[in-house]
């Protein structure tokens, strides 16, 4: 599983502290001066850092824009309580288990929800 995410503007910069705590190298996009920047930028910025774009936005997840196989990783968050507190234990809960499979994340994307991810 890669080692970077770079997390986008729709989640909370507590993402970023929290996979920085788990020991992972983390950006959030406010950091990186990028916010406001569009989807386009975004998903640049993390493919030159070959880092997982971590996001709640589901334009990430439509393959026609962002193709299989040309990325880093896209880790799509779809939760009907976006508070902090669960974005924060769903990702943790999901991250630790794609840690645990040995899931290589390059080119794939997936989606949590609130009981389950899938993984494309």
């Amino acid at each position: 599983m890669a080692c970077k995410f770079v997390v986008d503007e729709d989640l909370p910069d507590a993402v970023a502290v929290t996979l920085v705590r788990m020991g992972y190298w983390a950006k959030h996009v406010r950091q990186v001066g990028l916010s406001g920047a569009s989807d386009q930028e975004v998903f640049n910025y993390a493919q030159s850092c070959e880092a997982v774009l971590v996001t709640a936005d589901k334009g990430f997840s439509d393959i026609r824009h962002f193709s299989i196989k040309r990325h880093y990783g896209i880790i799509v968050l779809r939760l009907k309580k976006r508070n902090r507190d669960s974005i924060l234990r769903r990702l943790q809960e999901v991250i630790s288990q794609l840690r645990r499979q040995g899931t290589n994340l390059v080119g794939r994307v997936v989606i949590i929800s609130d009981t389950k991810f899938r993984i494309r």
